[in-house]
């Protein structure tokens, strides 16, 4: 027996939900589905990996499903599973209560959702050599983003020296003092021609933007 034959039958398949066929025309569906009678083949994994996001959104939207207790109950009927004990584990690794009501258009619960789905499937993928799970997180992060959930944006946190920080306000009182100087130097010269004018205010706006470039460089460098 391979290797690949040792592995549980939703990783063989690429369907780690393990989808049962019911005619669906799932995206990524193998050509071949003569390997397995009763369950989804995948071409790839992140194909699988979007069907079984795709079903829980289903869930949610069009059957209003939004606690993990009632969208485990529908993915894996106690007919037939400890379905208990399949609801406990995922909501211990989304981090809420079974009846607390979650989001599956939120990364935040739709990625620990999906992780826990597959593990329960499919096992601890420790056992096969697989590490602490069975796929890399941009195959996860990739099957999501094909059903629209993406990670939360977060703002950068930029950790600037003293010495960036006091470049800075050196800047922006420089800043503020070229600032003063352009408009007394428009006051002063209100007989003086046109053109020297002119020239006054392009000579001041130059230094105005020298300064900023210069405030600039030195809190980019500050982030680096």
């Amino acid at each position: 027996m391979s290797s690949d034959q040792r592995l549980p039958r939703g990783i063989r398949n690429h369907n780690p939900g393990n989808i049962e066929r019911d005619g669906t025309p799932w995206q990524g569906l193998a050509l071949d589905q003569s390997g397995d009678p009763r369950f989804c083949i995948f071409g790839d994994a992140v194909s699988g990996i979007r069907a079984l996001a795709r079903i829980l959104i289903t869930y949610q939207d069009k059957h209003g499903l939004g606690t993990v207790r009632q969208m485990i109950r529908r993915w894996a009927p106690p007919a037939e599973n400890n379905t208990e004990a399949y609801v406990q584990q995922v909501a211990r690794a989304v981090g809420v209560s079974p009846d607390s009501h979650i989001d599956v258009h939120a990364y935040a619960h739709m990625e620990p959702l999906v992780q826990a789905i597959i593990r329960h499937e499919n096992g601890d993928p420790a056992v096969y050599g697989r590490g602490s799970k069975w796929y890399a997180q941009w195959q996860i992060d990739e099957g999501l983003h094909r059903v629209g959930v993406l990670p939360e944006r977060r703002a950068a946190k930029v950790a600037l020296s003293p010495e960036a920080v006091g470049s800075g306000v050196a800047g922006a009182a420089g800043l503020t003092a070229a600032g003063e100087a352009l408009l007394s130097s428009a006051a002063g010269m209100r007989g003086a021609s046109d053109g020297s004018i002119t020239l006054t205010i392009l000579v001041a706006l130059a230094v105005v933007i020298g300064v900023a470039l210069t405030v600039y460089g030195v809190l980019r460098r500050g982030r680096q």
